[in-house]
């Protein structure tokens, strides 16, 4: 259930008189949100706040987490610091979220010795050490709950006296809602990969068109803490007393501080978007999925880096890319359960993809999870076939592949990660069972053996002929995430050296290791770098030289220095981000070491 419904009503406080403009970079937001002012309003903690953990995201791909409070007293979210500063309790707070003893929207925070200053939670010096910690008795755990039924949203256009949101109170209503007959958008792609389990319904009061209403906050925004006018919007919606969505959607106007795109509390029910991305189904259905209790997605130690479903890295575009969740989060939502088969010792049969889940039967699965303890196995391991058609035509890695996911055991908020792709002939060893993908009937089903079949009874399918030898298969490749220009400086161009399109990430020409994968050689691993050919056409990645390519211009991920920020931080930037929108390659091209990287997309501008 909801924060808004465990508490019956939330509402935010307003800022301290003058509100004060913080940077957008949590240490720096957090630091100015630590106590070294007067004593002036404040006043003591009476009763316990709930603990919220908040996710926001940038336009670099980067995250950052922060611990907020919520006092039902007051009515009010706070930030969390000491009388020493912020970055200890929080870092303090956020270990005990990530080792499972606190839980967002139901974990209680109380200190004798705490005070509220503005919107600030101050605690003592002594931090959380003689803090008491509860759960919130007016909430019922809504982590094992499944997502589904008609759910209420209401998005909120925020107007400040200096800017308003770009898109228009019918746009917002059309990206969200489809009312003007968008093709793709939050609601015709929730109920799609739910298959109609989640019904999205606009909500409905006094001045609110096609589930959008206008919220004026009466300041200006410009540098200003993204939060901190998100409270402001809030007061404003709660005193239009419209009641209570299942959901909030806050549609902030440019001009806060930073590059942030958009963020959410997780179990709890606001979202908060910069400008257009509030029109953008991938980050909707992301920021949402952190209100339902959804983590990200790793793959290869980026935690943005699974882009097979969407709790991996957001696109700004408003009809891409048609993708779902993956399947841990399938199976944490309550998402075809039907076709969810427990694995423990021995499983062959028929492996659907979301798109065509109506064609299976009850002898077939979506969803093969193998639960932690199989085999000594201290992880839950997911194995689902990635078809890329339908609602799910547009996902971003692995497809028409049978993915390999794990997690800690549990449906809690808990990060997934892709540890393997395989295609047809191929085995994973990795997991507590092996895997074999004997087949594949393109974007449909793969035929699939999981463990040891011995006397399969009824309505278990019938093993196919002999998988292909074992062999290691690659993983899926990783392309390049599209975020969002800044207007950060840029550093001056190096000097052109000479160049080796063979061994960059931008080279057009691609090549096979298998008859279905093609991978960069920003894509290379050891293992590749073994296989024929992989020396002699990416010989930066392979260790043989130091061409200007991989190992002057690019880092880990394949991206190019693109300019610094106002700290001065490099900002790194792929190729696929340069060719995003064709009116701004010039531009981008222009930027820091761009034009040398991304010779290809650079060539003609």
């Amino acid at each position: 259930m909801y924060l808004r419904k465990a508490l019956n009503s939330l509402a935010f406080c307003s800022l301290l008189g003058s509100t004060q403009a913080l940077d957008s970079e949590l240490s720096n937001n957090i630091r100015n949100a630590s106590v070294a002012s007067s004593s002036t309003n404040r006043r003591l903690q009476t009763a316990a706040c709930t603990l919220l953990l908040k996710i926001k995201t940038f336009e670099d791909g980067h995250e950052e987490e922060q611990v907020d409070c919520y006092d039902e007293e007051t009515k009010t979210y706070s930030r969390i610091a000491t009388v020493r500063g912020s970055e200890y309790i929080q870092s303090e707070l956020l270990s005990r979220f990530k080792k499972g003893e606190l839980h967002s929207a139901e974990s209680t925070l109380m200190h004798e010795g705490a005070f509220y200053e503005g919107n600030t939670l101050v605690l003592p010096s002594d931090g959380v050490a003689k803090a008491e910690f509860g759960q919130n008795t007016n909430s019922r755990s809504r982590r094992r709950l499944a997502i589904s039924g008609t759910r209420t949203y209401l998005a909120v256009r925020v107007i400040a006296t200096d800017s308003s949101p770009t898109p228009t109170t019918s746009q917002i209503s059309d990206e969200w809602f489809g009312t003007s007959g968008d093709p793709v958008n939050y609601k015709s792609q929730i109920e799609a990969c739910s298959y109609n389990a989640v019904t999205v319904s606009k909500f409905t009061g006094s001045g609110v068109t096609n589930g959008v209403v206008t919220a004026n906050i009466f300041t200006s925004v410009g540098g200003k803490d993204d939060g901190d006018i998100a409270d402001l919007a809030e007061t404003a919606v709660n005193n239009l007393n419209l009641g209570n969505p299942d959901h909030t959607i806050l549609c902030l106007p440019p001009g806060t501080s930073g590059s942030w795109i958009g963020w959410a509390y997780v179990n709890s029910d606001i979202s908060v978007y910069n400008d257009d991305w509030c029109l953008y189904p991938s980050i909707q259905m992301h920021e949402i999925g952190h209100n339902w209790g959804l983590a990200h997605s790793n793959y290869n130690g980026d935690t943005y880096g699974d882009q097979s479903g969407m709790m991996g890295y957001s696109y700004s575009s408003d009809d891409n890319p048609v993708m779902c969740f993956n399947a841990p989060k399938n199976r944490q939502l309550g998402w075809y359960s039907d076709r969810t088969v427990t694995v423990t010792s021995g499983w062959t049969g028929r492996l659907y993809g979301l798109s065509s889940y109506s064609s299976s039967t009850s002898n077939d699965a979506v969803i093969l999870y193998i639960p932690s303890g199989t085999n000594g196995s201290t992880r839950d391991y997911y194995v689902s076939f990635n078809g890329d058609s339908g609602i799910n035509s547009g996902t971003q890695l692995g497809g028409n592949m049978v993915l390999i996911h794990y997690r800690n055991p549990g449906t809690d908020y808990e990060e997934s990660t892709l540890v393997g792709g395989l295609n047809s002939g191929s085995t994973y060893t990795g997991a507590p069972l092996t895997i074999t993908v004997s087949s594949i009937s393109g974007s449909t089903f793969a035929q699939v053996t999981v463990g040891t079949v011995v006397n399969t009874p009824a309505p278990t399918r019938s093993p196919t002929s002999s998988p292909t030898a074992a062999n290691p298969s690659p993983t899926p490749p990783t392309p390049s995430p599209t975020k969002a220009p800044t207007s950060a400086p840029v550093s001056s161009p190096v000097a052109s050296p000479v160049l080796d399109d063979s061994s960059c990430l931008d080279f057009p020409d691609k090549f096979k290791f298998t008859k279905t994968v093609t991978i960069t050689c920003a894509d290379m691993t050891d293992y590749r770098c073994s296989r024929p050919k992989g020396e002699s056409l990416c010989p930066n990645r392979c260790g043989t030289t130091a061409d200007w390519c991989g190992d002057n211009l690019q880092d880990a991920k394949g991206r190019v220095e693109y300019g610094t920020d106002a700290n001065g931080d490099i900002i790194w930037k792929g190729c696929a981000f340069v060719r995003r929108k064709a009116d701004k390659i010039a531009q981008r091209c222009s930027k820091g070491n761009i034009a040398l990287a991304c010779r290809a997309t650079c060539q003609n501008q």
